[in-house]
């Protein structure tokens, strides 16, 4: 009979525990103390955690950018995550969980930064075209930047309008200036950011010019013959300024990339050609191309003949 008792008691007993233990919907608290959110760390990271319960907490889960790494089960919670070798700059995710002994759970999360804090901004510079250069058609801005951490993104602005964002080296954009009136004045700003968000800025101003140089061959005359030593002669004019005459000799038109036989970059625009060498009676194209700061162009072209 008594061992009947206590057979019932027990199971009361057990009853009891369950009913108690199933009635427990309260979550634990559970806080990320060690580091501060949005800290900077580096090396070996020690993650401390608080977690409190009515009950009693079961454990706590760590984890490294949503990736399970530890399960603590004794007070004081805490993971060493070896952050060594991760990228300055980077962002991460900690996250801890905890358990009570019912099963419930509450989890905080922070977002660390690999390095120590910076506030020293990117270095930024438009390399090309100068400031206050004339420009014309297509032209390349070209930006160099460096950070003591590194480089996010680079921002092109024309007349305060983004216009192109580039995250990798080498920094450019290609500006079509179509339809942009001659004369017109025109700001370019980049702008260069680190992952801390501090910021870069260079500026520089151009003008557009749409206007060709006028170029023409003054000597020796189209169709005439020609011996010995010859000087080809050129005048040359542009609204801004000529920067150089290109001279050829029998310029091949299949070959865009023919070197030409002479550049010329101040006046007189002059160049002596030999033809002693050539056939007699043989026939030869003399071409020239002048080019103005903005990258405008124009040309003329005659026909000589080699003989005395």
């Amino acid at each position: 009979m008594n061992k009947k008792v206590i057979i019932l008691a027990f199971a009361l007993l057990l009853s009891v525990s369950l009913s108690t233990l199933s009635c427990d919907g309260k979550p634990p608290t559970v806080s990320i103390i060690n580091p501060e959110d949005g800290s900077f760390v580096e090396d070996e990271v020690r993650i401390e955690v608080e977690a409190e319960d009515e009950g009693e907490i079961d454990q706590v889960y760590f984890y490294i950018n949503n990736t399970f790494m530890l399960a603590d089960a004794n007070s004081p919670y805490e993971y060493v995550w070896d952050a060594s070798g991760l990228n300055r700059g980077t962002k991460h995710l900690i996250k801890a969980t905890a358990f009570d002994k019912a099963g419930n759970e509450a989890s905080d999360v922070i977002n660390v930064t690999i390095g120590v804090e910076d506030d020293k901004p990117p270095i930024v510079q438009i390399t090309s075209p100068e400031d206050g250069s004339s420009v014309s058609d297509e032209k390349h801005i070209c930006v160099d930047a460096e950070d003591n951490v590194r480089v996010e993104n680079v921002l092109f602005l024309i007349d305060e309008v983004e216009v192109f964002d580039d995250a990798e080296p080498p920094y450019e954009y290609v500006w079509d200036l179509a339809g942009l009136e001659h004369g017109s004045d025109h700001l370019i700003e980049v702008f260069a950011y680190d992952p801390a968000g501090n910021e870069g800025r260079d500026a520089i101003n151009l003008v557009v010019d749409t206007m060709h140089p006028i170029v023409s061959i003054m000597e020796p005359d189209d169709g005439a013959r020609v011996w010995g030593m010859v000087t080809i002669r050129v005048d040359a004019v542009d609204n801004d300024e000529v920067v150089y005459v290109d001279f050829y000799i029998d310029f091949d038109p299949d070959d865009p990339q023919e070197e030409p036989d002479t550049s010329v970059g101040n006046e007189p625009y002059e160049y002596i050609w030999g033809t002693y060498e050539l056939p007699p009676e043989s026939s030869h194209e003399i071409s020239v191309t002048a080019y103005d700061e903005a990258g405008n162009e124009a040309w003329d072209v005659i026909t000589v003949t080699v003989g005395e």
